[in-house]
């Protein structure tokens, strides 16, 4: 993933796949591995990668909020937040 990462990249993905779990849901074991699986299957590239990430509110879905998650190349933490500044303020 560093390697195919250049300085000025930007990845942009869902912060989780599925819409966030209700408080409690989470305590039947089987529901939890399925979020749990579909979810670090997207927030593991950031840390296999050692990449700077950051995650943004985009919208809600019937109350739940919704994250776009932002990534950039290794050791790009600046041109990270100056990229999510200004896609942010573009959003609002």
């Amino acid at each position: 993933v560093s390697a195919f990462m250049q300085t000025g990249d930007l990845l942009c993905f869902p912060t989780v796949p599925v819409i966030t779990p209700i408080k409690g849901e989470l305590d039947d074991v089987e529901k939890a591995m399925n979020f749990y699986k579909l979810t670090m299957a997207i927030t593991s590239l950031s840390g296999i990668g050692h990449l700077p990430e950051i995650s943004i509110p985009l919208a809600t879905v019937g109350n739940a909020p919704v994250g776009l998650s932002l990534a950039a190349a290794p050791h790009q933490d600046e041109f990270l937040l100056n990229a999510t500044k200004i896609l942010f303020e573009e959003l609002l």
